[in-house]
């Protein structure tokens, strides 16, 4: 649908750019103060701003457009009404993640919390959240070098490629049996995160630590944990499997401090240490040998 009059809403700009280098007719409504309002002002590409959701619904009725591409709109629009004025339109959505797993708001701090297979998805707007039928997408596999703000910029990629070829597509939604879960067993997720998510766990496996720090190594939504009466922001984790440490680890409580230096705190968790990175808060109130349960 190359000759298709588009009409972008949101915040991001991988999609947009691709847009472009598409040559498609693409007219932009962006957030206020969003990268991609920051990017088209910069290259002084003609937008539109958005505040408010009446404002934007108010954009998309004006407009001409053909297909509107929402790619990371802050609002639930109310897809029906807005095609009551214009029956042939198009609404179709980029989300990051591979639907039918990990809708919902937070899709890419759930994958790395879960450890689970994220990317990016086109699919058909209804009245719900993430749920008309798929289009296109792209799998982003979970492995464990994989970090929050990494997998963002890479599952914001993805929603370029989703959306190329979904447009190739017509915009046809995809046959039903191929949008299942994958693998099957696995039961699908509707991911928010919560304060309790960041929350570090010293009871959990050092895995799974691992995990729930680098799903949540944002600077607005960051791991932590208390001790001492004081809260820690924790960015980065990894493991540390030097022999010389193994040999003693015998000399260390389970669950506890290890040893405290700069911004980083070594904790033993069962038989593996871990280096907590870039860690905010009174470290002194943190002496090694303090339990961490």
């Amino acid at each position: 649908m190359e000759s298709a009059r588009y009409l972008l809403i949101g915040n991001r700009t991988y999609t947009w750019r691709r847009m472009r280098e598409l040559g498609l007719t693409v007219e932009v409504a962006a957030a206020e103060g969003s990268y991609l309002e920051r990017a088209l002002s910069a290259e002084e590409v003609p937008y539109q701003p958005f505040r408010s959701k009446r404002q934007l619904m108010d954009l998309i009725t004006r407009s001409d457009c053909d297909v509107v591409v929402s790619n990371g709109c802050p609002y639930i629009l109310p897809v029906t009404r807005l095609q009551e004025t214009c029956a042939h339109r198009i609404f179709v959505n980029l989300h990051p993640s591979h639907l039918p797993d990990l809708k919902g708001p937070h899709p890419i701090n759930g994958a790395l919390l879960y450890g689970r297979d994220c990317g990016a998805s086109c699919h058909l707007m209804d009245d719900g959240v993430d749920t008309g039928p798929v289009i296109a997408r792209i799998r982003i596999s979970y492995s464990p070098d994989l970090e929050a703000p990494l997998l963002y910029q890479l599952c914001f990629r993805a929603e370029a490629d989703a959306f190329e070829l979904a447009m190739r597509r017509a915009f046809e939604p995809l046959d039903p049996d191929q949008v299942v879960p994958d693998p099957p067993y696995l039961p699908l997720v509707y991911y928010v995160a919560t304060e309790e998510d960041q929350c570090i766990d010293f009871r959990e496996d050092s895995e799974a630590i691992y995990r729930r720090i680098r799903a949540f190594s944002t600077p607005n939504r960051p791991a932590f944990f208390e001790a001492n009466g004081h809260r820690f922001t924790v960015r980065d984790v990894e493991w540390v499997e030097n022999s010389y440490l193994r040999s003693k680890r015998d000399q260390y409580a389970d669950r506890s401090v290890v040893l405290v230096y700069e911004d980083r705190v070594l904790v033993r968790i069962g038989d593996t240490y871990l280096k907590l990175k870039s860690v905010e808060g009174p470290l002194e109130a943190l002496p090694e040998g303090l339990p961490l349960l």
